[in-house]
Formats: C-alpha cells, sequence, structure tokens
C-alpha cells in the first residue's frame, strides 16, 4: 500500500505532490489564515499534507494505523519541521488535546461505519480547542456511485497494491441504492498460498445528512465546498471530493 502512496502517477491512494502543495496552502490561507496552529490529521497515511504544513509554521501531529506510512512518515522529518505521528488505529488512539484543526482526508471518514464516523466526531471534538475546526475531505455522490457499479474484473499482476509478488486479483463491485453505499471486494490468489479477500464500505451523504451527524458531535457545518479551492487542476478523480469545515460549539 505505501508503493501506492508514493506513486506521483495518479490519486489513487494519495494525491499527487502538485496537488497536496495546492491543499495545504490552500488551507494554511483560507482555513487557518496563516496563523501558527495545532493541527491532528487522522488517517494521515505517509504524511504529506503534514509534512508541508509542518514547513509552513505549524505544530502537526498524525495518527495512521498503518506500520509502513508511519516509518516512512518518520523518515522524512525535517530540522524546525517535524510532526509528530502516532501508530495507531484512530478509532482507540489516544490523541492530543488543544487542538486548532483537525483533518481526515481523501475521503477515509466515508469508508467507517455511521456508528464510527459519531464515534471519530466526538474525539475530534474533544480534542479542538472550543470554536476551532474540523475539515473532512468527502467523497461525491458520483464518486460513490461510480465504485459501486464499475465493472466486475480479473488480472494477473506480476505485484500490485496487495502483493509485491506475482498474483491474480479479481475485483467485485456493488451499489446499495437505499442507502447510497459501495461496497468493494478483491480477492488475491497466489500460488501456494491462501486466497485473502480484503472488502472497503463507502458512503455517500449529503450535506444536509453531515449537518445532522455533525449536531449529534457538537459540531456546526460552516462552509460546504464542491471542490478544493485552489486553481490546480486537480483531474476527474480528485474533482469527485467535496470539502466539509465544521466548528466546534462548546
Amino acid at each position: 500500500m505505501l508503493q501506492e502512496h508514493l506513486n506521483n502517477l495518479h490519486d489513487f491512494a494519495s494525491h499527487r505532490p502538485a496537488l497536496i502543495e495546492a491543499e495545504v496552502n490552500w488551507i494554511h490561507s483560507e482555513i487557518l489564515q496563516e496563523g501558527p496552529s495545532r493541527i491532528l490529521d487522522l488517517c494521515c497515511g505517509p504524511g504529506f499534507h503534514l509534512q508541508n504544513l509542518a514547513v509552513l509554521g505549524h505544530q502537526c501531529t498524525g495518527v495512521d494505523f498503518s506500520p509502513a506510512s508511519i516509518k516512512y512518515a518518520r523518515a522524512q522529518k525535517r530540522p524546525l519541521a517535524s510532526p509528530s505521528y502516532i501508530e495507531a488505529n484512530i478509532l482507540t488512539a489516544d490523541i492530543p488535546n488543544n487542538i486548532d484543526l483537525v483533518m481526515i482526508m481523501f475521503g477515509q471518514f466515508d469508508t467507517f461505519s455511521p456508528e464510527n464516523q459519531i464515534h471519530i466526531l466526538k474525539k475530534a471534538c474533544n480534542s479542538l480547542k472550543p470554536g476551532s475546526l474540523l475539515l473532512l475531505e468527502i467523497h461525491s455522490l458520483g464518486q460513490v456511485h461510480g465504485m459501486g457499479t464499475s465493472t466486475s474484473t480479473s488480472r494477473r499482476l506480476d505485484e500490485g497494491l496487495f502483493s509485491d509478488d506475482p498474483h491474480s486479483l479479481f475485483t467485485q463491485n456493488y451499489w446499495y441504492e437505499e442507502t447510497r453505499t459501495a461496497v468493494q471486494e478483491w480477492t488475491v490468489i497466489q500460488e501456494g498460498r491462501r486466497p485473502v479477500m480484503y472488502r472497503t464500505t463507502t458512503r455517500a451523504q449529503d450535506s444536509k445528512q453531515f449537518e445532522l451527524l455533525l449536531k449529534s458531535a457538537d459540531f456546526e457545518l460552516v462552509d460546504w465546498y464542491d471542490r478544493w479551492g485552489h486553481a490546480v487542476d486537480v483531474g476527474k478523480y480528485v474533482a469527485g471530493y467535496h470539502i466539509l469545515v465544521a466548528a466546534k460549539l462548546k
């Protein structure tokens, strides 16, 4: 998975460097008003956003359950601009307090169950100073519908997202209209090994649904952007993301 994060040719695991730089500059100027801030990135991956935010003078902490991603992120530390990283599941992690901005990027929030989404929002709320902000990068309905209705495939690969060795990869996608949910399953078959299945569930919600969800965790929806507010060409895939900004009420 780390190799897919580091691949600069696509946006399927992390945004490309030019997009990350533009997003960071937008967060720095539009969301944080260029003021030094304490930032917490949940599901931070290899820490690309935090590395750039730290260079701009912010105090940054990232949390991710992937040992490879956290190891890579820690190795990228720079003098006077060194985020701290916690290797843990965000559902159970001990996270810092007195935060000015909590971020969850790349649609990761949409992959959690409704119950866990509320749990994450409450944890985020508890970590924030009163009046501080939450930023979510979330999937559009079009993105999620495309995931669930994509044609199922089978491929033979020398290496890939799920294995560094030759393998067959079978992909199946399902769309549930009533809940606007996509389920994607990947089955990896390698010679001499038992088949392994990976599954993700992604649910689309509109601004009204998010407004109610946020209120349940003592947040107020402040802004809803249909796309990133910078001028860099994001491409078709990233163009499908919405940006949500909410403020802690208490």
